[in-house]
């Protein structure tokens, strides 16, 4: 009986200490925050989005809608227009930050929140005083690769949500995907007051964007 009791106990101790397990910064590089396997060099996307990636797994160059964004980090103390950034880690939490995100004011930063599998679940990017919530969602605790994103966020009595459903179809010898179908949907519409009746905003011109379109992807391996 006192047997049956410990091998209880264990079991019910091994439960909560992978619930309340904490990963490493090492689990959470800049690959695993884009859902990569692997050390990608770079991925270029058929969406014409590029990215390239240092050799400790940071993002170091976004090409995305005609833009190019570069990156450089520092441990040290940013100063103003310093052009850097840092990354801070909490619990299952990784924060890339410039210098006026860090003083809480407007500027840029990215906070992504994991699971105990190592696996993004929630995306928080905040550009100027505009945030935008991402939202994770996988279909079993083995999957690498969400089935689902969500999206929201607002400015200005401007409001914006939206989601992209996957269906992958092939992958690489990484284990990165190559192919998949996309079904996309983005919804933006404005407030035009509040219904003190209803106890809730109210809006109008409702702009709907839905497509269907398969995705490719092509890496860059560091050897």
């Amino acid at each position: 009986m006192k047997t049956s009791l410990y091998f209880l106990a264990a079991l019910l101790f091994a439960s909560v200490s992978i619930q309340a397990q904490t990963l490493t910064k090492a689990q959470m590089t800049g690959w695993k925050a884009e859902g990569l396997q692997g050390k990608v060099k770079s991925v270029t996307y058929s969406t014409k989005k590029q990215i390239f990636f240092n050799t400790l797994g940071n993002p170091s160059k976004v090409i995305s809608n005609g833009y190019t964004s570069t990156f450089s980090y520092t441990t040290q103390k940013l100063t103003k227009n310093s052009n850097k950034f840092r990354i801070v880690y909490g619990k299952n939490t990784r924060t890339m930050q410039d210098y006026y995100a860090s003083i809480n004011d407007a500027g840029y930063e990215e906070a992504y929140t994991f699971d105990k599998f190592g696996r993004v679940i929630r995306l928080s990017i905040v550009e100027g005083y505009a945030p935008t919530e991402y939202i994770y969602e996988y279909k079993s605790d083995t999957d690498k690769f969400p089935s689902k994103i969500s999206w929201s966020g607002g400015e200005g009595g401007s409001v914006w949500e939206g989601s992209r459903t996957f269906e992958y179809l092939s992958f690489d010898k990484q284990g990165n995907w190559t192919k998949r179908n996309v079904k996309f949907v983005d919804v933006s519409k404005e407030s035009i007051g509040y219904d003190e009746e209803k106890q809730e905003e109210t809006f109008g011109n409702v702009q709907t964007d839905t497509k269907n379109y398969v995705e490719t992807a092509t890496y860059v391996y560091y050897p």
